[in-house]
């Protein structure tokens, strides 16, 4: 997934990618929750906007991020998977 934090600019950019797996965290009621990802990602953005998942950060490790500090969350599928309709 890709996670824009509240204050993303092209001049400042703020998104964090990350895997959301068997040992990541997010609560499951109708209001806002805080994540714990269990890989941390790096994201590029071009130009246009278009987002994309670049390379794990190493030394491969988790992030927690605030309800507080999401703006948005964007699903992407895995590396290599395919999309159903």
């Amino acid at each position: 997934m890709i996670v824009e934090l509240v204050g993303h600019s092209p001049d400042a950019p703020r998104l964090v990618g990350g895997v959301y797996g068997k040992h990541s965290a997010i609560g499951q009621t109708p209001r806002p929750h805080d994540i714990y990802l269990e890989a941390l990602y790096a994201v590029e953005e071009d130009e246009n906007g278009i987002r994309d998942i670049t390379q794990r950060v190493d030394p491969q490790r988790g992030i927690y991020l605030s309800a507080t500090q999401i703006a948005r969350i964007d699903l992407v599928p895995e590396a290599g998977a395919t999309l159903k309709s």
